[in-house]
């Protein structure tokens, strides 16, 4: 199922959330490696991946583009859900020469709205 242009349809997706209550979220609710996009708080239409590594959390923001589309770091993608393809078959970050890739999405019908 495609989630072409904003992501508010996505089950990954659990809508404007601060860094520390997406923490939080993933503690209760997800395992190693498992993720939910949000919106920042503190800029509308600006996004952020969140991602449970061990013990800590890891954040990535999601910038929209002029041209519609979204960059993650040095490159861009057509779509929110592209970011998450991609990293889920290529590495997000690298902890002690291990690869980490994303795991499973922290559905937001768990979320506590």
């Amino acid at each position: 199922m495609a989630f072409a242009g904003k992501p508010r349809d996505a089950p990954w997706f659990v809508g404007k959330m601060e860094r520390e209550k997406a923490e939080q979220f993933l503690k209760e609710n997800g395992r190693q490696r498992d993720f939910l996009v949000r919106e920042r708080t503190l800029k509308d239409g600006y996004y952020a991946l969140s991602i449970r590594y061990h013990y800590s959390y890891k954040h990535f923001n999601i910038d929209p583009k002029p041209d519609g589309q979204y960059g993650m770091g040095v490159l861009v993608f057509p779509t929110i859900e592209s970011i998450i393809q991609h990293y889920q078959q290529n590495s997000l970050f690298i902890v002690d020469n291990q690869h980490i890739t994303l795991g499973q999405p922290v559905m937001r019908r768990t979320s506590k709205k």
